[in-house]
């Protein structure tokens, strides 16, 4: 349980910046980051994103935060150098909701171990968050969602 020995989001935040690593900030009774030129986030519809994190689980799968009614995922990333997508990449992105956020952007934070609102999927080891890059992430998006469409041509 991550959260069992938190009784505040004064504490939920210290939890996070100390043992996760997040540069977390507290915003009245909520906990968040704000994205940045090395941390960033990556959303798109809970099918794709399920599909997504399954891709990555033999090696290790990353930390992913859920919406308990929608299901969308939301992708921690690092943001590092790497090429520009093109107008197809980006009309790829687009056509399966697939979303970058820009700088500046404030992530709320799971802040309870219950399945309500935001949650961890799966729930984080105590130790810093090994974010997975935006660009390893994208092209596993990209692949998965081809793949399924490929599989499934009526879908859009």
């Amino acid at each position: 349980m991550m959260f069992q020995a938190c009784h505040s989001a004064h504490e939920v935040r210290h939890l996070y910046r100390v043992r996760y690593g997040v540069p977390a900030e507290q915003l009245g009774h909520q906990v968040c980051f704000t994205t940045t030129d090395r941390l960033g986030v990556v959303t798109m519809p809970a099918q794709l994103g399920s599909a997504v994190q399954r891709f990555f689980v033999p090696t290790s799968p990353p930390p992913v935060i859920v919406h308990a009614r929608s299901r969308t995922r939301v992708f921690p990333v690092s943001v590092g150098p790497g090429r520009p997508l093109g107008y197809r990449g980006v009309a790829a992105l687009e056509r399966h909701k697939i979303i970058v956020t820009e700088i500046g952007t404030r992530v709320w934070l799971p802040m309870s171990d219950a399945q309500l609102g935001w949650y961890w999927s799966p729930a984080p080891v105590p130790s810093p968050l090994p974010f997975i890059s935006r660009a390893e992430l994208l092209s596993a998006a990209l692949s998965v969602a081809f793949e399924q469409q490929a599989a499934y041509p009526s879908r859009r």
